[in-house]
């Protein structure tokens, strides 16, 4: 008996020796979820009922686990459409979310909205970067969060993106923006040194964007800090996979320190995974990507199933109706989907206005489906255009129509109908003509647009001088359904009407 009560002490210690035992922090990281509630098709991956699945199932298997969202949690289906934000928000209920921060599309049905949503929420909502005192987030956002595991304190920092000419001016009135590049850092170094934070997370819905100067990056943040340990994001729709090195992840900071950054794409289609020894904070977390797929199907949770179910049967219903068909599948950013947008929009602010239009214009960014080939529903046309912005008609001269084809040619082209045609080179629109003939900057030309580009969203800044002549006074996805419906058989036009030289 002596023999084998020593052998086991030897045993544990071996373990304890070799590391078996070392406690490990989960951390679980999900950003531009969408609505996707549900994937499209159950075929295609994501879906944030799976999501929940596969949480379950390492809350299960992990003692120390955190759940953490980089934003955009709305916007894109039909839950959205219909429920304004109350399918998603008790969705992340029911998923236990630690803390999650605010992205551009939170403010879609504007801050008055937002505020509904975040009051029944059940965990922290946090952004140091937002101005939100004059405001109805004013109570209900804070900018940190201090977790402890383990005797480990994490601070986690939430930041956001710069809402001006990326969210309509009236949804977030009355909030002020601040650069979030070294207020992170410095919140980061308050923490540390007051001892409040042994470690320090930002939760960032800026975008990673390295080869892009000038502009807002985790990548710039990471470099450029002194006390950031690692940054989880959103907002660009990255997928910065660590297995396949498909985009730099691990950057030095000022301090000579490793900071990790990632990023999971967009809806759901993978969660990240980060794994912190909590033995060792100073070692560099292990990072995946875990993909959200059917293998979660058989483990989906019955009673958010049955929660769940009066809202998927409203979803099904307007799914259902259809309006139209097209002879091929066309992908959001495809040339095709770009074309019947643009020329959708030309011919629905034609109609509505009841003037001559020259050409139309919309953006690339508004386009948010995918049309599968076959029959159309209203729910998919509903999904392609979910935003309430409006189908507007503008008068400019020759010279300004230049000047914002050039904004167009700056943001790569965007979608433009039949009768524009262009060549990006340096940036410029060059060789520009309106149904053939080269731009006269002394005549009137009328464009077809969308509200959101009227405002000088996007950076497309120029439509902003054009004087108005119309504006639809419903959301533009109920003009281009009835469009559809008018028109059901797709023109499809797989034409390039903008090159690059």
């Amino acid at each position: 008996m002596r023999l084998r009560k020593t052998l086991a002490t030897c045993a544990l210690g071996a373990i304890l020796a070799s590391g078996a035992m070392a406690e490990n922090l989960v951390i679980l990281h999900t950003n531009d979820m969408h609505s996707n509630v549900r994937p499209e098709q159950l075929t295609k991956p994501g879906g944030m009922v799976r999501v929940k699945a596969a949480v379950d199932s390492i809350r299960r298997a992990e003692p120390y686990v955190m759940l953490l969202d980089a934003g955009d949690d709305v916007q894109g289906q039909m839950y959205f459409t219909l429920f304004k934000g109350e399918v998603e928000y008790e969705m992340m209920n029911r998923m236990g979310y630690d803390a999650a921060t605010i992205g551009n599309h939170e403010f879609d049905n504007g801050i008055e909205s937002l505020a509904d949503n975040y009051r029944r929420v059940e965990f922290p909502v946090i952004n140091a970067n937002y101005g939100l005192k004059e405001t109805a987030l004013s109570d209900l956002v804070k900018p940190y969060i201090i977790r402890n595991f383990h005797g480990k304190r994490f601070a986690v920092i939430g930041v956001g993106a710069n809402p001006d000419r990326l969210v309509i001016a009236n949804n977030y009135k009355g909030m002020t923006y601040r650069d979030p590049m070294a207020l992170a850092d410095s919140i980061a170094g308050a923490l540390k040194a007051d001892d409040r934070a042994d470690y320090a997370i930002v939760l960032s819905h800026i975008g990673y964007r390295p080869g892009k100067a000038g502009l807002p990056s985790d990548s710039v943040m990471a470099l450029s800090s002194s006390n950031i340990d690692l940054i989880l994001g959103g907002h660009s729709h990255t997928s910065i996979n660590p297995a396949t090195g498909n985009h730099q992840y691990v950057f030095t900071n000022k301090a000579g320190k490793n900071v990790l950054v990632a990023q999971n794409r967009n809806e759901c289609h993978t969660i990240t995974k980060i794994t912190i020894d909590l033995d060792d904070l100073q070692k560099l977390p292990a990072y995946e990507l875990l993909p959200i797929d059917s293998r979660y199907d058989g483990r989906l949770d019955a009673a958010t199933e049955a929660w769940l179910k009066p809202f998927d049967e409203e979803v099904a219903r307007v799914m259902a109706i259809i309006i139209g068909s097209t002879d091929e599948d066309m992908q959001r950013n495809s040339t095709v989907m770009r074309n019947w947008a643009a020329d959708a929009v030309k011919t629905v602010g034609e109609r509505l206005s009841g003037v001559e239009v020259d050409a139309g214009v919309t953006n690339s960014g508004g386009l948010r489906s995918d049309f599968h080939k076959g029959e159309l529903s209203l729910g998919e046309v509903y999904n392609l255009m979910p935003f309430d912005n409006n189908i507007v008609v503008l008068e400019m001269n020759g010279a300004l129509l230049q000047e914002c084809l050039d904004n167009l040619a700056m943001k790569g082209g965007q979608c433009v109908s039949r009768g524009i045609s262009f060549t990006i080179k340096d940036g410029k629109a060059v060789n520009a003509k309106i149904n053939g003939k080269k731009i006269d900057k002394n005549r009137t030309y009328r464009i077809s647009t969308i509200s959101y580009i009227y405002e000088g969203n996007d950076d497309l800044v120029s439509f902003a001088k054009a004087n108005l002549l119309y504006s639809s006074d419903r959301p533009m996805k109920f003009d281009i359904a009835d469009y559809v419906k008018e028109n059901p058989k797709l023109s499809l036009d797989h034409t390039k009407r903008i090159t690059n030289k």
